[in-house]
Order: structure tokens, then C-alpha cells, then sequence
């Protein structure tokens, strides 16, 4: 139930701020993916889902000023008039959502490692410059398809990147790419082959219907 007001408050203050879409999305991650990890016992989820909003804003290259965000969510949720300790609550918990997900925000990664990935990929000839138009479109089908399932919050972006594009691949190439070919993008440290497998057999999951005659390698 939690979730579920976090979600919609989301969504109207946006709204309300005329964001673009992906602002709203990238929000509504960063305040689940801290949840995942936290409590709405601990964290209050509108001071902390106005902080997911700010953060967005400057990671989407979206920005709305900060007062500007509280008077919509004054008047949406009926806030006294001195919000001044509202103000320092959002800055604080702006503070912990990155600290809680990595300090992964001066940038949107997971869309960095695409492009990443994509130039790996057409230097090593895995695709061709005619095919990364669909290359892209599939990447990005399957990350909205995901990206909000509770299955990827507490996943790292590499991971969840080199998930959608090892699927993605796998649909251009009817046929199973073994992801021990790829080094060194693919897997480090950070990034584990049964994680990335993960991400993509969840994917296989959701789209089996448009994707029947696609096989993924977990050998």
C-alpha cells in the first residue's frame, strides 16, 4: 500500500511540474530502489519521494527549482505554510538516496552503458551500423518493461544494462550469445554472469509471446 501511494504521488507531482516521462521514471526507481533497501517505517515517503523528484529533475537534465516542487506538494497534500523544515528534510534525504544507491546520479548510467555496449559490440561486429536503430529500440522496450519490477530494484545498473542488451542481441541474432565472449565489458566485478543472465531470463519471461523462437545460453 505503501508502494502504491509513493507511485501516485509521484505521478501527480510530475504531472503537476510537467515533467517529461522519463523524469517521472527515473523518480519513481531511485525512490524504489531506496526502499528496496529501507523502510517506509523509517523514511517518510513523501519528504523522500520529493527528494526522488528533485534528484531526477537534475539526473534527466529536467530541472524544476526546488520551491517550485514544494508549492506542488504544499497544495497537493495540504502542508502548512512554513515548510522551511520540509525544505531541509528534502535536501538531507536527497543526501541519502545517494549515499544508499551508490552515488550513481551526476549521470543516467544504465543509458551510458548502452551506449557503451553498442560501440563494443559494432567494433567486435556482434551488429552491424544497419541494425542499431533496433539494436536501441529493443534495449529500451525492455528496460521500461523492467526496469520498475521488483525482481531488478536491487540490482546495479551495469547489470540491468547488460541484461537488455544481451537479450536485445540474442533477438537481432536468433541465436544464443555466450557471454564469455565478451570480455572485458561484460563481466567484472561488479557485473556477474547469473545476474545478467537474471535480468534477461526475466525479460524472456515477459515478452515469451513475441519472442518464442529466441533461446538464451545459462550454460
Amino acid at each position: 500500500m505503501s508502494t502504491e501511494r509513493l507511485t501516485i504521488f509521484i505521478q501527480q507531482v510530475t504531472r503537476e511540474l510537467l515533467c517529461h516521462t522519463n523524469t517521472t521514471y527515473a523518480a519513481l526507481i531511485y525512490s524504489l530502489r531506496f526502499f528496496a533497501k529501507n523502510t517506509f517505517h523509517d523514511y517518510d515517503y513523501i519528504t523522500l519521494g520529493t527528494s526522488a523528484i528533485l534528484l531526477a529533475t537534475k539526473t534527466q537534465e529536467n530541472l524544476r527549482p526546488l520551491c517550485m516542487i514544494m508549492e506542488i506538494v504544499r497544495n497537493i497534500k495540504h502542508l502548512p505554510l512554513d515548510i522551511t523544515d520540509f525544505r531541509h528534510q528534502v535536501l538531507n534525504h536527497e543526501e541519502y538516496i545517494l549515499l544508499t544507491l551508490g552515488l550513481e546520479f551526476d549521470v543516467d548510467p544504465i543509458h551510458n552503458y548502452r551506449i557503451a555496449i553498442t560501440e563494443y559490440m559494432m567494433k567486435h561486429k556482434y551488429i552491424s551500423r544497419e541494425t542499431i536503430k533496433e539494436f536501441r529500440s529493443l534495449f529500451l522496450s525492455h528496460l521500461n518493461d523492467i526496469q520498475l519490477d521488483s525482481i531488478i530494484l536491487g540490482t546495479n545498473s551495469k547489470t540491468i544494462a547488460m541484461g537488455c542488451a544481451y537479450f536485445a542481441i540474442s533477438s537481432l541474432t536468433k541465436k544464443p550469445i555466450a557471454l564469455e565472449t565478451m570480455p572485458p565489458l561484460w563481466l567484472n566485478d561488479t557485473c556477474e554472469k547469473g545476474e545478467i543472465l537474471k535480468v534477461a531470463h526475466h525479460i524472456l519471461n515477459k515478452m515469451v509471446r513475441l519472442y518464442t523462437n529466441i533461446e538464451i545460453n545459462i550454460r
